[in-house]
């Protein structure tokens, strides 16, 4: 622990190793002549999260997707490649469907089965896991078929998928 110069009551704490759930941690130290201790507890929880993410075989080149995102693919097979922290596993399933298991490497790089696209709007579910937590991740993306216009199902605000889509015409 080093005191920050220029005052008596701020000090900066480093190389403290934290251990998974709640840690005690107490500072002791001298105010005067008499011994002063505070007692601080800190949660300290592996949450699994998602890296980066991309789909492989959707166009010409990697799309890379981010949360809240949307892209046009326009390859109805496709694969997804990415990379997660603290996470002993990865499901994903496409609109509404079984969960698929993906391959996780050791180093948290995954990929997907294939997975075949229907025209139109199509949602995915990425779900990260670990022993105590879990994390789902909601993505939707647009199939454009050559020669056919966009298909967007009753009820959704397609007005972003829709200029996205003319930009690939």
């Amino acid at each position: 622990m080093i005191r920050e110069s220029g005052t008596t009551n701020r000090f900066i704490a480093s190389n403290l190793t934290l251990f998974p759930g709640f840690n005690m941690i107490t500072f002791k130290g001298m105010q005067g002549s008499v011994e002063r201790s505070d007692t601080f507890y800190v949660l300290y929880d592996r949450v699994p999260y998602i890296e980066s993410l991309k789909i492989l075989g959707g166009g010409p080149g990697e799309i890379d997707l981010n949360e809240g995102s949307q892209a046009v693919v326009t390859n109805q097979n496709i694969t997804l490649q990415g990379k997660v922290q603290n996470a002993t596993k990865v499901t994903v399933s496409l609109n509404g469907g079984t969960e698929v298991t993906t391959s996780l490497l050791e180093n948290g790089m995954f990929f997907s089965p294939a997975l075949v696209l229907r025209p139109g709007l199509n949602t995915l579910v990425i779900k990260v896991s670990n022993v105590s937590d879990s994390i789902q991740v909601h993505l939707r993306f647009v199939l454009r078929v050559e020669d056919r216009p966009v298909q967007l199902p009753a009820g959704t605000d397609g007005h972003s998928e829709h200029v996205l889509a003319a930009g690939f015409q």
